[in-house]
């Protein structure tokens, strides 16, 4: 038996049996596909680990992290088998942080061109981006100004899903985001440039980590934006 598996058994008889029952069904799936090994790179990614208790009295407590959860959700129990079910959209998600004969069989699975296609790649319709979110496309608004911002949204949404779950964060010079930025010029609706960091008109659903994919929606999703900020 391994360490972790000892640990994760001795979990199920404290508080957090929960976390431990979670981790075992990950630790077994991650074993099978693996052909009986538990390679410790897969086992982080999808684990986390906390230091509970006193320098006396020790205590690791295990549970799923975020990728492991999407791993865990994936998992079926179809008589005596057990099988991984996932999306290609979860499968993008994990993809880059795994190796093995995990990666390898989700390369068989999906192809390594489609799980390691961009945002750009994937997401030229606003149906696209529905596709990476898991959304419905059809929005009932009768308002055309919120219609096109719920869209935006999730077009946004599916650029941070694909961005390792992209959050803004804080650097040195304020709050690392970025978005578009648009002007009107001889009567005309134009995409002006990419704003960094927060500013009156920041939305903060309308953002994303990387200045390439906010020059991207602010330039093929033009029509959206327009829609948006042109209130008629």
């Amino acid at each position: 038996m391994s360490e972790f598996k000892d640990r994760l058994l001795k979990q199920l008889e404290t508080d957090y049996s929960e976390n431990a029952r979670d981790c075992l069904k990950i630790y077994e799936a991650i074993e099978k596909l693996n052909g009986g090994s538990v390679p410790s790179d897969q086992w982080m990614v999808l684990s986390r680990v906390q230091h509970l208790g006193t320098h006396i009295d020790p205590m690791r407590v295990y549970s799923p992290s975020k990728i492991g959860y999407v791993f865990l959700k994936g998992l079926e129990r179809n008589d005596e088998m057990k099988t991984l079910l996932i999306t290609e959209t979860e499968a993008r998600m994990i993809y880059s942080s795994i190796s093995g004969e995990f990666k390898k069989k989700l390369e068989d699975i999906f192809g390594i061109e489609r799980l390691t296609l961009s945002f750009q790649d994937l997401v030229k319709t606003y149906e696209d981006a529905c596709e990476i979110t898991g959304s419905v496309p059809d929005i009932e608004c009768d308002d055309s100004s919120e219609l096109a911002r719920l869209k935006l949204i999730q077009i946004y949404k599916a650029c941070n899903i694909l961005n390792n779950n992209w959050k803004p964060g804080i650097s040195k010079n304020g709050l690392d985001i970025y978005y578009p930025s648009f002007i009107w010029d001889k009567g005309k609706f134009k995409y002006k440039e990419v704003e960094h960091g927060a500013y009156i008109n920041y939305d903060p659903k309308l953002c994303c980590g990387k200045r390439e994919d906010a020059f991207y929606i602010g330039t093929r999703f033009i029509d959206l934006y327009r829609d948006y900020l042109l209130l008629e």
